[in-house]
């Protein structure tokens, strides 16, 4: 099927509807049934299916968009911070205490020193090519932050709405869903945030100058410098180097810097004027460009998430005619019993109509599945459970195998063989198995084909399904 891109919010509806379809196996939460469209994309023919299963959805779960959006780190939320940092920059005493404005001190110095360090950082994300970003630390922890917070406050939200049952299923739903969609939204929540991140610290400076201004119509500030170390020409050639931005734009007249060194002080306009204007050039300016640089990256990533298509619940959806299950058997051949208790499995996951066709045993050490094709639904990589899982066989095996593919392991053969001894050794296995396709990043369905009834069987199968991504 290959991978498609697609809408954020097609994109989001198509995965949320998934996490809600695979957790409800057994139909306890009533979704209703949808058809998937004949024509079109596969990414549209998904997308026109769930999005009036996501309306159902919402309505039967009203903190659904809320989630969505904090998901996605909405504008709204970006709004917020911005208005929060321009209050607390409003707030900040920038001029200093009893109307003396000491040069060598303002917290709009730090505010400067701070943005340039963060640009330097930004240079040298870029000649390490991209292994450093400017607001990298906080464009990640935001998002992070807000979903945590979204996520406590729906917890106890449907545990009050829905009974105990329906809220397990709707908490592993939003759970399966977040699982999926962080890594496949971390590029476009990242340029949000680093968005956000350029916003609110361009508020900030907005804040505090504003904040100059407005205490500056009421009260008559002096302009000084104080110092232990530094002499007055060394003061003077600092000054004078932090305000030297601030004379392109703006043409004062200053008197020299040693005659404001305390007790002594001067007129702070003119000085008020030269820092205003190097904040604006060299931290309003170049914040609000970055800002604009990553709402075009952020625009552009909106329009294009790379949705893998491999995964058996997309196949089946896609899937034109009756399902078909290949079934890949690797270094033992199933029972005809083992055989036909996992067709039954599969039309009781999937329909009666579903098909079973079994490829020939792979050989030991062969590590190359065969390509399914469009017309099959998934596949199924069935290892014998009385193997002794190995990283560089199995596992890289696992590794290789495509999303389409789940892994399951029969373990017919080995009860068969160990006898009244198997409750503990087929346990000690299972675990040494789970473990080996765990550390190879998957699933694994251990399944006792001639024993588990259909119901069970499939359940199991599900499970490994619903978390192949």
């Amino acid at each position: 099927m290959g991978t498609t891109r697609l809408r954020e919010e097609d994109a989001r509806a198509i995965l949320l509807v998934r996490a809600f379809e695979e957790v409800d196996r057994e139909g306890e939460l009533a979704l209703p049934a949808a058809a998937t469209p004949a024509e079109g994309s596969p990414g549209a023919r998904l997308a026109g299916r769930a999005r009036p299963l996501l309306a159902a959805l919402d309505s039967r779960f009203p903190f659904l968009p809320t989630l969505r959006r904090t998901a996605g780190l909405s504008p709204r939320l970006g709004a917020g911070v911005a208005l929060a940092a321009l209050a607390v920059g409003l707030a900040t005493s920038a001029l200093g205490p009893a109307a003396r404005v000491n040069l060598l001190s303002l917290p709009l110095l730090g505010l400067v020193a701070w943005n340039l360090a963060v640009y330097l950082a930004a240079g040298l994300g870029w000649l390490l090519r991209g292994r450093l970003e400017p607001g990298g630390g906080l464009a990640r922890l935001l998002p992070a932050a807000a979903l945590l917070a979204q996520v406590r406050r729906l917890s106890g939200e449907i545990g009050r709405v829905l009974p105990g049952g329906s809220a397990r299923l709707v908490g592993r739903a939003l759970s399966a869903f977040l699982d999926v969609w962080r890594p496949l939204a971390a590029p476009l929540v990242m340029a949000r945030g680093r968005r956000l991140f350029h916003l609110a610290a361009a508020a900030l400076a907005l804040g505090m100058l504003g904040g100059i201004y407005l205490r500056g119509l009421a009260f008559e500030y002096r302009a000084t410098w104080e110092s232990t170390f530094l002499s007055p020409r060394a003061a003077e050639a600092l000054i004078g180097a932090l305000v030297a931005p601030g004379r392109l734009l703006v043409d004062v007249e200053t008197g020299p810097i040693a005659a404001l060194r305390a007790p002594a002080d001067g007129d702070a306009a003119p000085w008020i004027h030269l820092l205003a204007a190097t904040v604006a050039l060299l931290v309003v300016a170049p914040r609000l460009l970055l800002a604009l640089v990553e709402s075009i990256r952020a625009a552009r990533l909106a329009r294009g998430l790379p949705l893998d298509l491999d995964a058996p619940y997309f196949r089946r959806l896609l899937a034109r005619g009756p399902l078909r299950v290949l079934v890949q058997p690797y270094s033992f051949d199933p029972s005809p019993a083992a055989r036909e208790a996992l067709a039954r499995a599969l039309r009781a996951l999937h329909g009666p109509e579903t098909g079973c066709a079994w490829l020939a045993p792979l050989p030991y050490g062969e590590g190359a599945l065969p390509p399914l094709g469009e017309e099959a639904a998934a596949g199924i990589l069935l290892f014998p459970l009385a193997q002794t899982p190995e990283p560089e066989v199995h596992g890289a095996l696992a590794r290789a195998a495509s999303p389409a593919w789940l892994l399951a392991a029969d373990a017919s053969s080995l009860r068969a063989r160990l006898g009244a001894g198997a409750p503990g050794r087929l346990e000690e296995r299972r675990r040494l198995w789970e473990e080996a396709m765990a550390a190879a990043g998957r699933r694994l369905a251990v399944v006792d084909l001639e024993l588990a009834e259909p119901e069970q069987a499939a359940r199991q199968l599900a499970a490994a399904e619903a978390v192949s991504k």
